[in-house]
C-alpha cells in the first residue's frame, strides 16, 4: 500500500502514526513524498546502517536529471561535502577532519562554556519570560561556530537567515533556497580569498593550509566545505537543544531529577538525540537493482533512510520507545553512519551537554511559560523544532 510520508513531527514527543504503526508493517515498503515522486522507506536499525554505508546508495544520484526527489529541489550543491560519493568525498573528508580531532574539539570546550554562561548573564538580566531560542539555543551554536570560522559578528543574522532558507525542504520556494544558497557562495568565496591572502587561527586556515598537497583544496571545494559545516554546524545544534529543553520542561520532574545529578547531562543528551531529534532522515539514491529488508529496490530509485525510526528499533534498542535519559549503551543514529557520519558530532555534543549543563545551573526553576499544544514546530525544514521556547524562572 502506498503511504503519503513526510519527514515532519506534530513535536517530538507527539511522532507520527506512521512511526506507531510500523510493528504492523514489512520494514521497507512504498511512499509518496511531498514532490510527488515515490520512494523506498527503509525503518529498521540494521537497514538503515545498510543504506548509509552500502556505496550502492549514492548522494551524488541525487543530482542526476530526472532524480526522484524528496521535495522539488535538492539540499546544497553537487561539489559540496555532504553530496559526493567516494572516493572523491574521501579526499575532502580527510582535509576537514583535520579541523574536528578529539583534541580540538576538547580543546574548544571551555571557549562553548564561556559562550554559554555569557549568554545566560545576559538572559538573567533581561527577565523573564523570554524566548529561549532567540535567547540561548540559537545563539550559542551560532556563536561557537561563527567564531571558530573567524565570522565577524556583525554578518552572522544575515549568514543564519540564509542557512535557514538554504536548507529548505518545502518551509521556503526553490527559487528563494537556490538565492540564499548563491548569497552564502559569495560570501564564503569572499571569506576564503581574505584567509588564503592572510591565514589566522581559525578552521578556515586550518583547511587553507594542508600539510599533504593531495589534501589541498581547491576555492570551490574550500567554499563548500565551509558552507556546509557552518550551516550542518548549527543550524541542527541549534534545534536540538531547543528540543531538548523543551522536552525537560515538560516535565518538570526530569529537569529538576537532571539538575540534582548534574552527571548524568551526557547520558540524558544522547537518549535526547535517541528519542527527539532535530534530524528525522536522510535519503540515497540506488545505483543499481538491490534487495533491503526483504523488499527488491529497483535502480534509480529513491531509499528513505529514516533514523528516528531506527532509532525506535526495538530489535536494536531495549524499551525502544521509552525516554530513558540514564541509558547506558546509546548507538543510536542521529549523526548518521558511515562515510557521511557528521564530522561535527563531537562539537556538537560538547555544545549539548555545556549547554543542558548551564542552563540546569543556572535556573533550577525555569519553566515553559505557553501551553505546549500553543507552540509552533518548524515544518519543510532539513532540521525540525520549535520556532520559539517562552520560559520563565
Amino acid at each position: 500500500m502506498m503511504r503519503d510520508f513526510s519527514l515532519d513531527w506534530p513535536s517530538p514527543l507527539d511522532p507520527p502514526a506512521l512511526l506507531s504503526e510500523l510493528d504492523a508493517e514489512k520494514p521497507v515498503f512504498r511512499v509518496r513524498m511531498p514532490s510527488g515522486d515515490t520512494g523506498y522507506l527503509v525503518t529498521r536499525y540494521d537497514d538503515v546502517v545498510r543504506v548509509l554505508s552500502d556505496p550502492v546508495f549514492s548522494r551524488a544520484w541525487m543530482f542526476r536529471p530526472g532524480a526522484p526527489r524528496y521535495s522539488d529541489r535538492p539540499i546544497g550543491l553537487p561539489d559540496s561535502l555532504l553530496n559526493l560519493d567516494p572516493p572523491e568525498h574521501g579526499r575532502l573528508r580527510r582535509a576537514v577532519s583535520r579541523a574536528f580531532t578529539p583534541r580540538r574539539v576538547e580543546a574548544m570546550r571551555a571557549g562553548v562554556e564561556e559562550v554559554a554562561e555569557d549568554l545566560l548573564d545576559r538572559m538573567e538580566a533581561a527577565g523573564g519570560p523570554t524566548d529561549l531560542v532567540e535567547a540561548f539555543c540559537a545563539p550559542l551554536p551560532v556563536s561557537v561556530i561563527c567564531r571558530l570560522f573567524g565570522v565577524p559578528e556583525a554578518d552572522r543574522p544575515g549568514l543564519r537567515k540564509w542557512i535557514e532558507t538554504a536548507l529548505s525542504l518545502t518551509a521556503h520556494s526553490a527559487e528563494e533556497s537556490f538565492d540564499a544558497l548563491m548569497r552564502l557562495h559569495g560570501y564564503f568565496t569572499d571569506l576564503g580569498a581574505a584567509r588564503r591572502a592572510e591565514p589566522g587561527d581559525d578552521l578556515l586556515s586550518t583547511l587553507i593550509t594542508a600539510p599533504d598537497r593531495r589534501d589541498e583544496l581547491t576555492d570551490a571545494e574550500l567554499v563548500g566545505v565551509a558552507g556546509t559545516i557552518i550551516g550542518a554546524g548549527f543550524e541542527t545544534t541549534v534545534h536540538q537543544l531547543a528540543i531538548s529543553a523543551y522536552v525537560l520542561l515538560r516535565d518538570p520532574e526530569r529537569y529538576a531529577g537532571l539538575r540534582r545529578e548534574p552527571g548524568g547531562v551526557p547520558a540524558a543528551v544522547e537518549e535526547l538525540l535517541r528519542m527527539t531529534p532535530a534530524v528525522h532522515g536522510t535519503a540515497r539514491i540506488a545505483t543499481e537493482d538491490v534487495e533491503v529488508g526483504g523488499e527488491r529496490v529497483p535502480a534509480g530509485s529513491m531509499v528513505l533512510a529514516w533514523t528516528a525510526a531506527a532509532n525506535r528499533d526495538p530489535g536494536a534498542f531495549s524499551g525502544a520507545t521509552a525516554l530513558d535519559l540514564g541509558r547506558s549503551r546509546n548507538d543510536h543514529l542521529t549523526f548518521g553512519h558511515g562515510p557521511h557520519f557528521c564530522l561535527g558530532a563531537g562539537l556538537a555534543r560538547v555544545e549539548l551537554r555545556a549547554g543542558l549543563a548551564a542552563l540546569l545551573r543556572r535556573f533550577p526553576d525555569l519553566r515553559l511559560a505557553a501551553d505546549p499544544a500553543e507552540l509552533r514546530w518548524r515544518s519543510g525544514m532539513v532540521a525540525f523544532g520549535p520556532h520559539e521556547l517562552p520560559v520563565r524562572w
